[in-house]
């Protein structure tokens, strides 16, 4: 009689703690599904983008005058808030010693620089429906924005390589050189 009881129990087990535990495991489903999750675009694929990109390499302009800014939005696609959002930009030389980025609307971060990196830690949460616009202007090679999850998106800007990419310029140099037109519409010949 015991062991039938016994065995009873044993083979009833699994779907009595199935039962028991699978509420919660719903419940934990849900919170994940309703989590802060970031969505991250960037103009880098706007035609003024790739002129100003374009402009500054065939120009050799490596002066800081007129940085092409790189704009990011973040938005919080997510039913609850996004916290401890954090923005690493890494750049192909030397991070900026006085780094030049602005948020839209103001925010609060912290900062830790690398050599060659920048890690900004919003301090604000994103709520859900929110954006959070930031502009970089010291040409960061690459963004990569995460979430308090570690979920994390990464965007290549086109713009690190401007002070080691000599063999870009002059192949775009060749390119445009061989293009131009004598008066006549010809294609001059050298």
């Amino acid at each position: 009689m015991v062991s039938v009881l016994a065995l009873l129990v044993a083979a009833a087990n699994p779907f009595i703690i199935y039962k028991w535990l699978n509420p919660p495991l719903k419940e934990l489903k849900q919170e994940l599904k309703q989590r802060g999750r970031l969505q991250v675009s960037s103009n880098r694929g706007s035609d003024e983008y790739h002129m100003q990109v374009m402009r500054k390499i065939i120009m050799e302009d490596d002066s800081e005058t007129i940085p092409i800014p790189f704009n990011l939005e973040i938005v919080n696609v997510g039913e609850m808030p996004a916290n401890n959002v954090q923005i690493v930009a890494q750049y192909d030389s030397k991070a900026p010693d006085k780094p030049a980025f602005i948020f839209e609307p103001p925010s609060q971060y912290d900062l830790t620089t690398r050599p060659d990196q920048l890690f900004v830690t919003v301090k604000r949460p994103i709520a859900p429906k929110d954006t959070l616009k930031v502009t970089f202007k010291d040409y960061p090679s690459r963004i990569a924005v995460s979430n308090e999850f570690g979920e994390t998106s990464t965007i290549d800007t086109e713009l690190g390589s401007f002070h080691r990419d000599a063999e870009l310029r002059q192949e775009l140099r060749n390119y445009l050189e061989s293009k131009k037109t004598d008066s006549n519409g010809k294609k001059k010949h050298h």
